[in-house]
């Protein structure tokens, strides 16, 4: 019998997976570091993200192995826990090569380290001195405070929360970061049956945390590196900023949850349901700041097969979409509101907004559950604006660029509880050690739609009132 016939062909992991060129978390097989990169799978084509340990042919691969066999069953541990599965990175395959061990999850995830560095500059993440853009933020910690209680939950220790276990698919609306990194987790109640040896081989120090707090206190670092700030200030009055970074106006409730996060041992308990907690007292006074940001404006759409605005964008295109495709009727809209765009109310009272083509009627919001509001300008009709005649009316000149577009049924919103905020006392607004006045904005933004709307004299701003989604 020919030899090379006999011959076992090498099961690579290059021959199962294409792999793109460049790396989204390189490897480092001292510190039994894996690999992260984009592929794709071969058999199916679909996209996956791998995290692989490639075989050296040494002992190192034993650890290695070892290190994908912990991973693969402290995530399934973990996403056993309530609602963890959609706060913790999805494992979808797993294998052994001849030349690596891998796991493959979602194509459309990465690391945070990588994907901060790659979005786009009017990403949130790049943008965080806005209410709206820390909200974001403030969101995507709070699944991974969830995620961490998930591996809390399960007694597990994570032991190494940094910016290349935290995952992001980079979206710029909506949060979206999951934990991952499990190959270092410890089960407190079976430290003995923990591969401690290796784990503490990929410690610079040869360290192994035990303690859930200094898995708190390193999300807390994960916290200052995103805002740029210099944690070791943390315990003075005045904190500071790396330098290169933007000092923000971070509000005192901010601050604080920092300074919880690293100091966990001044208080009485530290868990998931404290930290989320205190996050969702931030959101609160978030939406209040933005409420008072009289530069961005909302205008809320009612989109679909039965709605009269998406029937008459559809004719105003000429039929360049279907009335089913929202996405491409915002941007109409958008690109419709470049051409310039002017708030108006009628002598009969209604609110309308112009444009060159389109007139837009404008509603306040109705939801289940709270009061009609004009805090957010809603619409589900349009009509072309050669159609329309307007006899007396009150115009007001608005930049398109500061109106946001947002739908129902896609964005969600927290409304009772912004407007809840809006009508608690004006100290949330100038809260200790806050440095910059707000100067009353939320008490005088509402009243202002009311004049515009009661006299017939020139209004004295723009009217279209503010709101934070949630």
């Amino acid at each position: 019998m020919d030899p090379a016939r006999g011959k076992r062909q090498l099961d690579t992991l290059e021959q199962r997976f294409q792999l793109d060129e460049s790396f989204l978390s390189s490897p480092n097989t001292a510190a039994l570091k894996s690999g992260v990169i984009r592929a794709a799978d071969r058999r199916t084509g679909d996209p996956v993200v791998l995290k692989y340990w490639v075989k050296t042919g040494t002992a190192v691969d034993a650890d290695f192995r070892e290190l994908w066999r912990h991973e693969m069953r402290q995530s399934e541990r973990v996403r056993a826990f309530p609602r963890a599965d959609e706060v913790v990175v999805e494992v979808t395959a797993s294998g052994e090569s001849d030349d690596a061990f891998y796991i493959a999850m979602p194509g459309d995830v990465a690391p945070l380290e990588h994907a901060a560095r790659f979005v786009r500059p009017d990403h949130w993440l790049r943008n965080l001195q806005g209410a709206r853009q820390r909200a974001l933020l403030w969101k995507n910690v709070r699944r991974l405070g969830e995620a961490l209680g998930a591996v809390h939950g399960q007694g597990l220790v994570h032991g190494r929360i940094d910016s290349r276990a935290v995952y992001s698919a980079g979206a710029a609306t909506k949060p979206d970061f999951r934990l991952g990194g499990f190959e270092f987790c410890l089960r407190v109640a079976e430290i003995n049956k923990a591969p401690l040896r290796i784990i503490a081989k990929s410690r610079p120090v040869g360290s192994v945390i035990f303690s859930f707090l200094d898995d708190w206190r390193a999300l807390g670092q994960v916290v200052t590196d995103l805002v740029g700030l210099d944690a070791s200030t943390l315990e003075q009055e005045e904190i500071q900023f790396v330098e290169g970074r933007t000092r923000l106006d971070l509000r005192s409730s901010e601050i604080d949850l920092m300074r919880l996060l690293f100091q966990p041992e001044r208080n009485r308990i530290l868990d998931a349901a404290t930290v989320t907690s205190r996050i969702d007292a931030i959101l609160n006074e978030l939406d209040v700041e933005a409420f008072a940001d009289n530069g961005r404006y909302v205008l809320a759409l009612r989109l679909g097969q039965t709605s009269r605005l998406s029937a008459t964008l559809n004719a105003a295109s000429g039929d360049a979409f279907d009335t089913d495709d929202a996405d491409r009727q915002m941007d109409f809209i958008r690109a419709d509101l470049e051409t310039g765009a002017s708030p108006a109310r009628t002598a009969r009272g209604d609110l309308l907004l112009m444009t060159e083509n389109l007139v837009y009627d404008l509603q306040p919001l109705r939801a289940a559950g709270v009061d009609e509001s004009w805090n957010v300008a809603s619409c589900d009709n349009a009509r072309h604006r050669d159609r329309v005649t307007l006899g007396r009316r009150e115009n007001i000149e608005l930049p398109s660029h500061r109106i946001e577009i947002i739908r129902f049924g896609h964005d969600r919103f927290s409304f009772s509880a912004s407007v809840s905020a809006l009508k608690a006392k004006r100290s949330i607004l100038s809260g200790a050690g806050r440095r910059r006045s707000t100067a009353n904005h939320a008490a005088v933004r509402l009243p202002l739609l009311a004049n515009f709307q009661g006299r017939d004299e020139a209004a004295d701003g723009p009217v279209l009132v503010i709101n934070m989604q949630r």
